[in-house]
């Protein structure tokens, strides 16, 4: 639960009511630690699932092995997650492909990576506790060392060397990038009626900000996306034709609002009819 301090700004309680201890040290160093209050929070939720199995099998924290780390594993993966519960009688079914967006649901139960998140935040919990000499000896998660000798000190620059995984973690699928389909853009670009609104979706687009620096966007940088979505027009005109299309429409209907703050250069002249 979110409590009126800083550090750190989520807690755990158990079933009495009372805040736990150990729990509260380790989310205190995350937060010391400059980690932000969301992390804080996830990791709370992480130490949540694991304390309430300890105590439902009546093991205290400090007595843990990897025995109850395998339970903890195995009920993720078979247990059915509550959140992805529908309420709606058209909703998708949890496993199918949504006709319209091309897009699968969302699993039934724990997905992968939530199971792979919640490992190391045990992990790193009896990590932090070994170094201030409490805990068991051994950590109960298990770890890769060939992974970690791997990834300890590998350059952002170098290709990611393919290493085993570390036992009792899920194998993660890649996924593909996140788009729309064609028909939906166009629809949405058609849906539109203000032609300032199109030409900065469509700059904002082309020049293939991240959704944070949109939020953050000022005029000046508005400007700069312009000239770059420009120039990218005129440097791939091979792109495909309806994203050329936006585009230039995107510059042409931009012109009135900043033309008189930009260089002539900066803007081209619409292309075609």
């Amino acid at each position: 639960m979110e409590v009126s301090r800083a550090h750190p700004p989520y807690a755990m309680l158990d079933a009495a009511g009372a805040e736990v201890e150990p729990v509260t040290a380790f989310l205190r160093d995350l937060a010391l630690g400059d980690s932000s209050p969301l992390t804080c929070r996830s990791y709370g939720y992480g130490m949540l699932w694991w304390f309430r199995l300890l105590w439902l099998l009546g093991t205290g924290w400090e007595q843990a092995t990897e025995s109850e780390v395998r339970v903890l594993t195995g009920w993720l993966r078979a247990a059915a997650n509550p959140q992805r519960q529908r309420h709606r009688a058209d909703a998708s079914v949890a496993g199918t492909v949504n006709l319209r967006t091309g897009k699968s649901p969302l699993c039934a139960g724990h997905a992968p990576r939530t199971i792979n998140h919640a490992l190391p935040v045990i992990s790193g919990f009896y990590e932090f506790h070994a170094h201030q000499g409490r805990g068991p000896v051994v950590n109960p998660v298990p770890h890769s060392a060939q992974r970690r000798r791997a990834l300890g000190h590998r350059s952002p620059l170098e290709p990611t060397p393919v290493v085993g995984r570390a036992r009792l973690r899920r194998r993660v699928p890649d996924r593909p990038p996140r788009s729309i389909p064609d028909r939906l853009w166009d629809e949405l670009f058609t849906a539109m009626n203000c032609g300032r609104d199109r030409a900065l979706l469509e700059i904002y687009v082309s020049s293939g900000a991240r959704a944070e620096e949109l939020v953050e966007e000022r005029y000046d940088r508005t400007r700069s996306l312009l000239e770059h979505a420009s120039a990218a027009a005129h440097r791939h005109p091979r792109r495909p034709p309806h994203t050329h299309h936006h585009t230039a429409a995107g510059d042409h209907t931009m012109t009135p609002f900043i033309s008189p703050h930009l260089p002539k250069q900066a803007v081209p002249p619409p292309t075609g009819p």
